[in-house]
């Protein structure tokens, strides 16, 4: 199934059908929307949104499959994948990050309780967490290799890494390395990341 425009009104999702319960299969969200908003979104497959889409959910947000975000993904409790999670910008979540493969994100990635994925963690900037970090942990691989152990970001602020190993490559000394060249906003929203320059908030 494919979500456009017309099924969002100022970013909050009003199409018909109900993410609240799981929804038996797949959706694509257009791209170019900016942050869309559901209360809840639990789907059976994959969760795609396409190039300059967020997704934000005020509960969870659950598949299947694998979920991946042209921009970033946020969720007030928990964001949890059978296979990976990716997004261009960040990851955020008020609980925990689960998934059965890897978590991968393109700034940052903060989660309030915890992190455990079945193969690697990747974030460019930073990395945090209330309390633990799981990675290389599936239960289909006898000896995982050093990629699938690897957490690695920019620099690690917190919790404990409890099973993988810590890669910190630094950040970068751009202060602004977080601003897009696009239209000037407000950063009024209550996201953890700006939906339309993507700057951490």
């Amino acid at each position: 199934m494919k979500l456009t425009k017309k099924d969002f009104k100022n970013g909050e999702y009003v199409g018909e059908i109900d993410f609240t319960t799981k929804y038996e299969g797949s959706i694509e969200i257009e791209g170019g929307l900016g942050w869309v908003k559901f209360k809840r979104l639990r789907v059976s497959g994959r969760i795609v949104a396409d190039c300059g889409t967020g997704i934000s959910a005020g509960r969870d947000i659950s598949a299947g499959w694998g979920i991946s975000a042209g921009t970033s993904i946020s969720a007030g409790t928990s964001i949890s994948a059978g296979t990976g999670i990716l997004a261009g910008w960040g990851i955020s979540a008020g609980r925990d990050i689960l998934a059965g493969w890897d978590i991968s994100a393109g700034e940052g990635i903060s989660a309030g309780w915890g992190i455990s994925a079945g193969e690697g963690i990747s974030a460019k900037l930073t990395l945090k967490v209330g309390y633990r970090v799981f990675a290389g942990i599936s239960r289909w691989v006898k000896n995982p290799t050093t990629e699938q152990l690897q957490i690695k970001c920019g620099k690690f602020e917190g919790g404990e890494i409890c099973y993988g190993n810590l890669v910190e490559t630094g950040l970068p000394e751009d202060e602004n390395v977080n601003q897009r060249a696009v239209s000037p906003c407000d950063h009024k929203q209550t996201t953890p990341f700006c939906s339309q320059c993507g700057a951490k908030l």
